[in-house]
């Protein structure tokens, strides 16, 4: 039997890395002069979004590219560091920050995890969507380029423990909608 059971910073790191609908990025070369655009767009994000709903799907990769495990569900973000992620498939599972612990309910196994909210977020895209104040201070940004009128920013995790090698972020009409 597959062991099902993910820690709270490893669906973390998951759900952030593949939040919304998934897009495997070749290696897009930088584009200079979207750079700026980039830049302002992640810094308006970061700092200005307030409130964020939404549906996601997300894939869990393997260095091949196999899909190992397909997920869906809703999110909801209230920042600064309130969210809830309901995982609805395969398996039903709660994550619940309220600014200081994170919550996990597995529904299957009517169990509750709580870890700390700074603990379970550190040096993850997490920081991103949860609105810390230093979150740009732990990446560093590599560039933007537009594809298919979409302006992606490519961020790089200034720890290399992190458990991902780069972010990128999709810009639409000023507003985030892939990750």
């Amino acid at each position: 039997m597959q062991n099902r059971k993910i820690t709270v910073r490893s669906r973390a790191i998951l759900f952030v890395s593949l939040v919304l609908p998934c897009l495997v990025c070749a290696e897009e070369s930088v584009d200079e002069s979207v750079d700026n655009r980039g830049s302002e767009l992640v810094a308006a994000f970061v700092n200005d979004m307030t409130t964020l709903q939404g549906r996601f799907e997300q894939s869990l990769v393997d260095a091949e590219g196999e899909v190992l495990e397909r997920t869906s569900g809703t999110l909801q973000i209230q920042r600064p560091g309130r969210f809830r992620w309901s995982y609805t498939e395969p398996y039903a599972q709660e994550l619940v920050a309220d600014g200081l612990n994170i919550w996990s309910y597995d529904v299957d196994l009517a169990q509750v995890t709580v870890k700390p909210q700074e603990e379970a977020l550190a040096n993850t895209p997490a920081l991103l969507l949860g609105g810390a104040e230093d979150a740009m201070q732990q990446f560093d940004n590599e560039g933007s380029y537009d594809e298919a009128g979409t302006t992606w920013v490519r961020l790089r995790p200034k720890n290399t423990d992190s458990g991902f090698l780069r972010v990128e972020l999709g810009f639409r009409d000023d507003s985030m909608y892939r990750m």
